[in-house]
């Protein structure tokens, strides 16, 4: 992965969990307030065509990266199967389990709205995260496939739990 495309998956996820951490509402289990734009319904745009660069089957391949993706990014997801769908994720456990843990961050889904390969064992995720059913603005990570398993990426991870702000980063995530 280039520099440039790691700065700009920063950029964008850090955008969405900026929204995230101001959407903690108003301490009775709701969302404060109206949401500042309309609901947008999600849809998922067909899998672009295979290159010498895409996985085999680009149809599986897109269906496990959306499949994993949202399981991690799922508050009913148990800690030790997140960790299996992070890249190196044994490493980041302390980790998973804070951001499981936190109170907005522990509670957001995602929901995979396009997947781009950039090569056969990376991809760009462009998805949205939900909070209480509330969208977030749509935000770009990364997805990488490690033993035969596509998973979230550590920089797009790194950049969810630095947001947060109250989550002890690794030393990777620094």
């Amino acid at each position: 992965m280039t520099r440039r495309r790691s700065a700009c998956t920063v950029a964008s996820v850090t955008a969405a969990t900026a929204l995230l951490a101001g959407a903690c509402g108003n301490g009775d289990g709701n969302p404060a307030g109206p949401s500042p734009w309309p609901p947008a319904a999600t849809t998922r745009t067909s899998p672009p065509p295979a290159t010498a660069t895409a996985p085999g089957d680009l149809a599986a391949a897109t269906a496990e990266v959306e499949t994993n993706w949202e399981r991690f990014f799922h508050p009913r997801t148990p800690i030790k199967e997140r960790i299996a769908l992070l890249k190196d994720g044994e490493q980041l456990a302390p980790m998973v389990a804070a951001f499981a843990a936190h109170p907005r961050y522990g509670q957001a889904e995602a929901a995979v709205e396009q997947v781009v390969f950039a090569t056969s064992t990376t991809a760009d995720v462009t998805y949205t995260l939900t909070l209480r059913g509330w969208p977030l603005p749509t935000a770009v990570g990364n997805a990488v496939q490690q033993n035969g398993t596509w998973k979230v990426s550590v920089p797009t991870f790194c950049a969810l739990a630095q947001a947060a702000g109250s989550i002890a980063l690794a030393a990777r995530c620094r």
